[in-house]
C-alpha cells in the first residue's frame, strides 16, 4: 500500500522536510542538476534518520552521489533515480542491509518534484523492515561497516544460498563488478569454473564449520585471472543457528607473479630479493637460512648477515615451532608449494604475524635441495580478524562475554559434568529492577554507564574460573563452572544482593540498583542445558513476583 504521493511540487518541500523530521523513515531530497553525460543528483536534504542509516554526514550535503557513495553502489542506486526522472513517475526498488539486527529489508520509493513541466528534484522515503535498533545497535553497525569500507581484503556477506548480501569497496576494486550486478547472485555463478567446490563449501557452511583459508584463481569481470587466498566463516544467529557467511579475500596476484619469477638459481633469487619488502631465504632441508634478503633488517631489526647460518626455527614462535620445525626438517619432505602462516620474533619488538609461502627445489636427480621461503607481514590482517572475533564474541558495552558464547560454554560445561559427576554448576540469571525508570530519568548515556559499573561489581564478586555475561539490556548471567551443593549458589546470591547496596556514583548521579535472581543447578534440578537455563528463568519470575531485590533457588518452586 502506497503511503506517499507519486508525485510533488516544488512548492511541496519545504513540509516534505519539516515532515522528515517527525518519522522514522529514511529521507533524501536529492536535486537535479545536468552536465555534457547527463543528469547527476546532488545531495539537498537527508533527515537525522536517513544520516543514521546510509552512514553519511552533513558534509555529503551539496555534493553529487558519486562523490559521497562506495563506487560500486552508485550505477545500481542511480539507475533508479534515472528512471524516475525519465518517465516522470513514482518508482520503488528494494535493498538488503547487513547490520547488527541482521539481515534487513529497505524498501524505497522514489518521487518526482515538478516545477511546472521540468522534474528539479527526486525525492527518496526509504523504509527499512526491522525491530527498532537502540543505540549500541548503531553504535556496532557503525565500527562495523567503518571495518568493512576501509579494509584491505574484500569482503563478502552471503545467505546460505551463497546469494551475495554485501561486499566492501575492495571487492568492488579487486573484480571491477557494480552492485547491480552481483547483488542476490549466487557465488558459483560469479566463479562458475569453481561451482562444485563452492557449493561443497556452503554444505559445510550450513552446518556451522568454517573453511580455512586457502589459495585458488578467480576471475574478474573482464576475465582477468586473480589469484586470491580466501577463507568463509559461518554467521551464527543468537542461538547458534548457521545464518549466512562471510568470505575474507585477499588478492595475492602482485606476490604470485613475482614468486613464480622465481628459478632454482640463487643469484636470481638474490637479485629479487634484494628489491622487494618481503622477507625471502634459502633454507636447507635441516632448517638452516643460507640466504638471508636485506628486506629483514627494515622489517625485523636483524642484519641478514646476523641470521645467515643460523636455523629458521630459532625465530620461530615457540607456540608455532614444532610446526615450523617438521616443515623443514625433514629430507624427504614431498612439499612443492605451500602456504602457511606464523609468528616471527623481532629484534626489538616481540613477535610478528607472518604469511610464509614455501617452494621446494629439487636437484637434477630430482632429489630436495632446498627451499626458498617469501613471507610477508600480516600483523594487521591478524590484528582485524581478531577484532572481528571480538565483535562477534563480546558485549561492546561491557566487555563481558555475550549471550552466544555463554551458551556455547553452559553447553560444554554441562558436557564435561556429564562426563566427570564429581562436582555441580551452579546457574544465576539476573535481570534489573528498574533500569527502564533510570533510562527515562537520566538517559541512555547515564544508563550505558551504569550497565558498565554493574557488569566490574558482578565480576567483582564472582571467582576468577566463573563467568559472567551480558544477556541482553539489564540482563546478565553467572556460570559457576564447579561448586559442590546448592548452597554455594545462593551464597554467590546472597553476596550479590549485599554487594547492590552500595551506591553507585555517575558523575553527579547517585543511583541505588538491585537486581531479582533465579538460582538452578545441574544436575540436580535439569537433565541438560536447555532446561538448566528455563529453570533459572522461571526462578527469577518468582522473585520478581515476591517484591524483587529477592533470589529463588529453583527447587523451592517444586515444594
Amino acid at each position: 500500500m502506497k503511503i506517499y504521493p507519486t508525485h510533488l511540487t516544488l512548492l511541496q518541500l519545504p513540509t516534505v522536510k519539516q515532515f522528515a523530521r517527525a518519522i522514522s523513515d529514511s529521507v533524501f531530497i536529492m536535486k537535479v542538476a545536468f552536465h555534457d553525460e547527463g543528469p547527476y543528483f546532488i545531495y539537498e536534504y537527508v533527515n537525522q534518520e536517513g544520516l543514521e542509516r546510509s552512514r553519511l554526514t552533513q558534509s555529503c550535503f551539496g555534493k553529487p552521489m558519486e562523490e559521497v557513495l562506495i563506487k560500486g553502489d552508485v550505477s545500481y542506486i542511480r539507475h533508479h533515480y534515472e528512471q524516475a526522472l525519465e518517465e516522470k513517475r513514482a518508482v520503488e526498488y528494494s535493498d538488503i542491509i547487513v547490520g547488527s539486527n541482521g539481515k534487513l529489508e529497505a524498501r524505497t520509493e522514489l518521487i518526482p518534484v515538478f516545477k511546472g513541466e521540468d522534474v528539479t528534484h527526486v525525492v527518496a522515503f526509504t523504509k527499512v523492515f526491522a525491530r527498532q535498533q537502540n543505540v549500541l545497535n548503531r553504535q556496532t553497525d557503525r565500527l562495523f561497516y567503518s571495518f568493512m569500507d576501509n579494509a584491505e581484503e574484500a569482503f563478502v556477506i552471503f545467505d546460505l544460498d551463497q546469494r551475495i548480501l554485501t561486499v566492501n569497496p575492495a571487492f568492488y576494486e579487486m573484480l571491477g563488478y557494480d552492485k547491480n550486478e552481483i547483488i542476490k547472485q549466487k557465488l558459483s555463478s560469479l566463479q562458475g569454473h569453481e561451482g562444485d567446490s563452492i557449493n561443497e563449501y556452503f554444505l559445510l557452511l550450513r552446518e556451522g564449520e568454517n573453511i580455512p583459508r586457502y589459495s585458488t584463481t578467480w576471475y574478474s569481470k573482464a576475465g582477468q585471472p586473480i589469484y586470491v587466498s580466501i577463507a568463509f566463516t559461518s554467521i551464527l544467529d543468537d542461538e547458534g543457528i548457521p545464518a549466512g557467511a562471510v568470505a575474507i579475500i585477499q588478492n595475492l596476484t602482485e606476490e604470485k607473479r613475482t614468486r613464480d619469477a622465481f628459478t632454482a638459481t640463487e643469484q636470481l633469487y638474490e637479485l629479487i630479493a634484494t628489491h622487494t619488502q618481503d622477507l625471502v631465504e634459502l633454507i636447507q632441508p635441516d632448517g638452516t637460512m643460507t640466504y638471508v634478503s636485506p628486506s629483514h633488517e627494515a622489517v625485523l631489526g636483524y642484519k641478514p648477515e646476523e641470521m645467515a647460518g643460523d636455523s629458521i626455527v630459532n625465530y620461530v614462535h615457540p607456540e608455532d615451532m614444532r610446526a615450523i620445525r617438521a616443515k623443514f626438517s625433514n629430507p624427504t619432505s614431498s612439499i612443492e608449494n605451500e602456504t602457511f602462516e606464523y609468528r616471527i620474533h623481532t629484534k626489538t619488538e616481540g613477535y610478528l604475524w607472518a604469511e610464509a609461502n614455501i617452494k621446494l627445489v629439487r636437484d637434477e636427480g630430482g632429489s630436495l635441495h632446498h627451499f626458498v621461503s617469501s613471507s610477508r607481514d600480516i600483523t594487521k590482517r591478524k590484528d582485524a580478524e581478531e577484532q572481528l572475533k571480538v565483535l562477534a564474541y563480546t558485549d561492546e558495552l561491557t566487555g563481558l562475554t555475550n549471550r552466544r558464547v555463554f551458551k556455547n560454554i553452559l553447553k560444554k560445561a554441562v558436557a564435561r559434568v556429564k562426563r566427570q559427576p564429581i562436582s555441580k554448576i551452579g546457574l544465576l540469571y539476573l535481570d534489573g529492577d528498574h533500569f527502564k525508570g533510570i533510562n527515562d530519568a537520566y538517559g541512555h548515556l547515564i544508563g550505558d554507564q551504569l550497565l558498565t559499573k554493574l557488569a566490574n561489581r558482578l565480576t567483582s564478586v564472582v571467582r576468577e574460573e566463573d563467568l559472567v555475561s551480558r544477556i541482553g539490556g539489564d540482563e546478565f548471567a553467572i556460570l559457576l563452572a564447579t561448586i559442590e551443593s546448592p548452597h554455594e549458589a545462593i551464597k554467590v546470591a546472597d553476596r550479590i544482593l549485599e554487594a547492590m547496596k552500595t551506591p553507585f556514583e555517575i558523575g553527579d548521579v547517585r543511583l541505588t540498583f538491585s537486581f531479582s535472581i533465579g538460582i538452578s543447578v545441574f544436575p540436580d534440578e535439569a537433565n541438560n542445558a536447555e532446561e538448566l537455563l528455563d529453570r533459572a528463568d522461571r526462578s527469577l519470575y518468582a522473585a520478581k513476583a515476591q517484591g524483587k531485590n529477592e533470589y529463588v533457588y529453583s527447587s523451592w518452586l517444586d515444594s
